[in-house]
């Protein structure tokens, strides 16, 4: 009955457990299971055997200097600088955490009646039966397949030693044995032959297909159940969770002081910045999974300096400023999902009755959060001790084969001669593996220590400068081209000045010129990211006029603009939290280059160097063709003119110029501004002079004393008797921009022919010797007792001061009034005679002296002008002469007789042999005063003499007598 019961009754029973995580595996292998026992390397044993692991290579360091490390090491301070933070919202009410731990239970039941349930069931037990059936004859079928498969290969090797056995007898043997050999073959071959059979029949009976009867019925419907609810997160499952307020704001704060210390960090120099040297340093890693699975690489040096002591003090170690990368390190999202979930179900089938129930429970449980991992770490940073620590990256067992870059900043103390870095350790290990704590100090004097694997892997030279601040002499280079330009243009190019410091700059440097400060131009290479941070306020993005870019750590380009800097040098200033440095004030220290040409400051000058360099920027000007002189005397100067058209002397026909060289005259106009430029050449080189306008003069020193050799300690900078060209430049002469050259040739001592300096018109003085003309000259280049002398008139010159133009009088006495022409060599004599230097003319001297008239009356008895000193009047040829009543020289009259009532013809003023015809200056110029006519003819045609009068050779007419005469009523051609 039992068994019956059974046959008709089915039972299904089914229990489900499913467990589904995300976490991390355990540390070992990638799949959780325990690591493998791996022998590990003793790093002590191997620094004391003075092996490095074969799988690793120790590059030698490169050390960078710090001019070249510098561009690197601004734009990160220039960065760094440019970090801002947003700004900060605090809501003290908002959410700060997820925390999800939801438990789903259900449990859930059905019951069902159906016949065609219990037809079903019970073909399935028929069915169920005849495989069962079909299954233990398989079975049997197996094993006998199996007992059979045994014989044949006890059969197979009966055969084979049968054989091999009739193959084995002599060739001896007899028939018998021969058959009873060939016998037992043949029995085995039989054997054989059967079992194979037996084997062959069973297989084709496994073969054989099994079918069993089929009862198709209807399935019945069971009752559904509903799905177990889903577990959801509020706001998905990526939520992102926040700090409080509270620490909101602490980290806030923690990041401004960090801030500040990277910013004040890279504003850290050491007190020598040329002992400053970036090195780089590369580690080749060939590790192997089976060797250096689940293992850190760790290395470690040490810095060293060549001296110890100097001057009785310790030199100290050099020391690590900062490590490149302290830390590498990727940024990971820790997320760990765990959901459980339990299921139970049961299905009863009795007859036509049914019964379905299931229980369901769920658990989900989520957490996240964010965690750094490094794979590459510094340390040592302040000391002399320093390393890096290599682990795998993320998901990773072991290190990559390849190259490893990292960089050191290291600063040498002052006197540390040569620096060496020696490598104490390289090992692998499960952590990280170091032979001295980062803040202790490596001595190897200490006989407990053992000496580095490779000790001087490599050295250089360390120099560092006494100290940055500078307060003088701290300029070595400034290199600058003139630019001219179009003054009415508004936006002429830049001009580039170069200037190169003994010192380094800071990394907080302003420049200004002229009190313009100039704004720093960077692009993406100077800087630590292409388009990060703000532009500031003194900082521009085009290198453009007032801007200014460093070169190296020492050098920097200014950028003028030349229509703003056109009188001087402009005065620059580099200025910075270390101090200032007037770089205008050191250039006489400094090596001058402009227009790529060498210049020397003067030795000695009362004004600044820069006060003599040609400005940045020049208006474009006339050229000019100057004249220039020498003058020797207590200090020795170069005179400088530009000479004006000089009208034609008396005795010429047209109003040629006279030769304009060397011409000196007196006017009393100052074309010449204050901001004048000369640069004199002489043997190769430029030297800017120091000037100063002087009426139409430019006196410029051309050294310090003419008893000493040029360039000697109190010498001038010039020698004063090679041949010296000029080049000069003043923007403001006379209003207008002029610029042009001048040429000196040499010349053999004393080297400098005397010049007349200044000169006024002749003078008349009656009270002296019946009259006379007094003509008062300066002269320079001239010495006391010399006399200088004027055709046949001569002077003594007075001398009161080497500095002053030397004074000379000459008298021309009125009875020798013939002997002065409008060309009279002026000649400059010693006491015994012999001349110095050449000649001086003087041009137009006699018009300066003779009579011109300014008013004559109608009837030609009385007029006016200047010089009117003669007491006598003709008329034409008559040999009768005419008593003058003249007034100091200006206005003279007939009185007396007057004229004869034959008198006619030009009139002539009388002095002895010679005759003068009376000229007159009106708005038509000067003329000769027409012809007197008689007040009635007379018979014969001839005019009477007056009562008195004196006969007197005729004159020359006046067509021949008189002279052109320029403006100017004097001329000097030297």
């Amino acid at each position: 009955m039992f068994r019956a019961l059974l046959l008709t009754y089915c039972l299904l029973f089914s229990v489900a457990f499913q467990t589904q995580a995300q976490q991390p595996t355990t540390p070992g292998t990638r799949d959780g299971s325990p690591k493998k026992n791996v022998h590990i390397e003793d790093p002590k044993t191997v620094r004391t055997k003075g092996v490095i692991p074969n799988d690793v290579i120790i590059g030698v360091p490169e050390p960078i200097p710090y001019s070249r490390a510098f561009p690197l090491l601004d734009g990160l301070f220039q960065d760094v600088s440019a970090i801002q933070l947003s700004q900060l919202s605090l809501d003290a009410n908002k959410a700060n955490a997820s925390n999800l731990d939801a438990i789903t239970q259900q449990f859930q039941a059905s019951f069902q009646y159906s016949q065609t349930l219990g037809l079903q069931n019970a073909a399935a037990a028929q069915q169920s039966a005849a495989y069962s059936a079909s299954g233990a004859l398989q079975t049997q079928l197996i094993n006998h397949q199996t007992q059979l498969i045994s014989l044949q290969l006890n059969a197979q090797q009966q055969v084979g030693q049968a054989q091999a056995a009739l193959n084995a007898l002599p060739t001896t043997a007899t028939i018998d044995q021969r058959a009873a050999a060939q016998q037992v073959l043949t029995l085995a071959n039989d054997n054989l032959t059967a079992i194979s059979a037996q084997s062959a029949n069973v297989k084709a009976l496994m073969s054989a297909s099994f079918t069993a009867p089929t009862f198709t019925a209807p399935a019945p419907t069971p009752i559904p159940f509903p799905s177990p609810p889903t577990i959801s997160t509020p706001g998905g499952t990526d939520f992102a969770p926040s700090f409080p307020a509270s620490k909101q704001m602490e980290n806030h704060v923690n990041l401004l002081w960090e801030r500040l210390a990277h910013l004040v960090n890279t504003l850290a120099q050491a007190d020598h910045p040329n002992g400053i040297s970036l090195v780089k340093f590369n580690i080749g890693i060939i590790g192997g999974k089976e060797r250096r699975k689940h293992k850190l690489l760790s290395t470690q040096y040490s810095l060293t300096c060549s001296n110890k002591i100097v001057d009785n003090k310790n030199v100290g170690a050099p020391k690590i400023m900062d490590l490149f990368p302290r830390n590498a390190a990727v940024n990971i999202t820790d997320k760990k999902y765990r959901n459980s979930r339990f299921g139970l179900g049961a299905l009863l089938s009795f007859f036509s009755i049914g019964f379905n129930a299931s229980y369901n429970r769920e658990h989900l449980r989520i957490t996240q959060a964010l965690g750094q991992s490094a794979y590459i770490t510094g340390f040592g940073i302040e000391t002399n001790s320093f390393g890096w620590v290599f682990s795998p990256a993320l998901g990773e067992d072991v290190i990559a084969p390849g190259d490893r870059t990292t960089f050191a900043l290291v600063a040498a103390p002052t006197g540390c001669g040569k620096v060496s870095v020696n490598l104490i350790n390289a090992a692998w290990d499960k952590s990280p593996s170091t032979m001295y704590a980062a803040w202790d100090d490596y001595d190897e004097s200490k006989e407990s220590e053992k000496p580095p694997i490779i000790k001087n892997l490599k050295v250089w030279e360390a120099d560092p400068t006494p100290s940055l601040r500078c307060n003088s002499n701290c300029v070595e280079r400034i290199a600058y081209t003139p630019a001219e330009f179009e003054p009415s243009n508004a936006s002429p190019g830049a001009v580039t000045v170069n200037i190169k410091l003994k010192t380094a700059l800071d990394r907080e440097q302003t420049v200004s010129a002229n009190g313009i400060i100039l704004k720093r131009a960077r692009d993406t290479f100077g800087r630590a990211t292409g388009t990060g941070g703000s532009g500031g306020l003194l900082q521009a993005t085009t290198l453009d006029a007032g801007t200014w870019i460093p070169v190296n750590s020492k050098e920097l380009i200014l950028n003028l603009n030349p229509a703003v800097f056109t009188r001087r040098f402009p005065s620059i200033l580099l200025t910075s939290p270390n101090g200032t440095i007037d770089v205008t004030s050191q250039v006489s220290n400094a090596t001058l280059e402009v227009a790529g040409l060498p210049y020397t400051c003067p030795s000695s000058a009362n004004a600044p160097c820069a006060s003599v360099l040609p400005a940045v920027g020049r208006p474009k000007a006339a050229a000019k063709h100057f004249a220039v002189a020498r003058w020797k005397g207590r200090t020795n100067q170069f005179i400088i003119t530009l000479p004006a058209a000089v009208l034609a002397s008396a005795n010429s026909s047209e109003n040629a110029a006279l030769p304009a060289v060397q011409v000196i005259t007196d006017s009393r106009n100052q074309p010449w501004s204050a901001y004048a430029k000369v640069v004199a050449f002489q043997n190769g080189k430029n030297y800017p002079l120091q000037c100063k306008p002087l009426g139409e003069r430019l006196l410029c020193e051309a050294g310090d004393s003419p008893d000493k050799q040029p360039h000697s300690e109190g010498g001038g900078q010039l020698a004063f008797d090679q041949p010296t060209e000029f080049e000069i430049f003043d923007a403001d002469y006379a209003g207008t921009a002029v610029r042009g050259s001048g040429v000196l040739a040499d010349c053999v001592s004393p080297c400098a022919d005397p010049l007349v300096w200044e000169m006024s018109p002749p003078r008349w003085e009656p009270n002296q010797d019946q009259g006379l003309w007094n003509f008062h000259l300066s002269l320079i280049n001239v010495e006391e007792g010399q006399s200088a002398t004027l055709g046949p008139f001569s002077g003594d010159i007075k001398c009161t001061s080497m500095r002053q133009p030397c004074r000379v009088n000459i008298k021309i006495n009125k009875d020798r009034f013939t002997a002065v022409t409008d060309e009279m060599h002026l000649q400059v004599r010693k006491r015994d005679g012999e001349k110095v230097g050449g000649s001086s003319v003087i041009g137009n001297l006699r018009a300066a002296i003779s009579p011109i008239l300014t008013y004559i009356s109608d009837d030609q008895t009385r007029f006016s002008g200047q010089n009117l000193v003669f007491n006598k009047l003709q008329v034409g040829t008559s040999s009768n002469q005419i008593e003058l009543t003249c007034v100091a020289a200006i206005d003279c009259s007939i009185l007396g007789a007057g004229f004869g009532a034959k008198d006619e013809g030009y009139l002539y003023f009388v002095n002895g042999s010679t005759h003068v015809p009376l000229m007159l200056i009106n708005d038509k110029g000067k003329q000769v005063v027409p012809p007197h006519k008689p007040s009635k003819p007379v018979a014969g045609g001839a005019s009477a003499s007056p009562s008195g009068g004196t006969n007197v050779t005729a004159p020359q007419t006046p067509a021949q007598m008189i002279q052109k005469s320029s403006e100017r009523l004097y001329s000097i051609k030297q």
